[in-house]
């Protein structure tokens, strides 16, 4: 399978509304997993009122309970990155659900130099590359030491923010690490 096959995987995914959450399951690989939206509260007054979704995604046990991530050790992590982004795509996309923004982190316990390992930062600055450039939304981000987090909000919302930084605005400028 190439690059762009993958980058196409898509589930048919059944987004069921509980509480704060709209989540769906799905398989791949014959492993269950599950996609999450929290509803969240971050500390920037340009998203007070806003609906502001917090993405994630575990790989489920036996039990239906997650208590594995989804990492570069799973079966094929770029297969399961693509259902996520074209499930949670096809749900702005719909409009069943009004969200105003997606906040995502990735954290990076196993740094390493090596361009073959594959990175979950950088698999996740594609997955917030990948939605921002199909909604339309401004990609905020924001690093620290070991994890990055990504902030995507609706074109008609501009956060300002020392810890995000907006990645359109900062092409050609170095982003600040912020020491947490």
């Amino acid at each position: 399978m190439n690059l762009l096959e993958i980058l196409d995987l898509r589930a048919d995914l059944d987004w069921q509304e509980q509480g704060s959450f709209i989540m769906a399951a799905f398989s791949s690989g014959g492993l269950p997993y599950q996609v999450q939206l929290q509803g969240i509260h971050l500390p920037v007054k340009e998203l007070a009122g806003k609906d502001i979704r917090e993405l994630s995604f575990l790989r489920l046990d036996k039990e239906g309970d997650s208590p594995y991530s989804v990492s570069s050790d799973s079966q094929d992590p770029f297969a399961v990155y693509s259902i996520v982004v074209n499930g949670v795509l096809e749900l702005i996309e719909s409009g069943t659900v009004k969200i105003d923004g997606l906040f995502f982190s990735s954290e990076d316990r196993h740094a390493t130099n090596d361009r073959n390992k594959i990175s979950k930062p950088r698999l996740y600055a594609s997955m917030a590359s990948r939605i921002a450039k199909k909604t339309g939304w401004k990609l905020y981000e924001a690093r620290h030491r070991r994890s990055t987090e990504f902030l995507l909000v609706a074109e008609n919302l501009t956060i300002y923010s020392p810890d995000f930084v907006d990645i359109a605005e900062s092409m050609r400028l170095p982003i600040p690490t912020v020491n947490t």
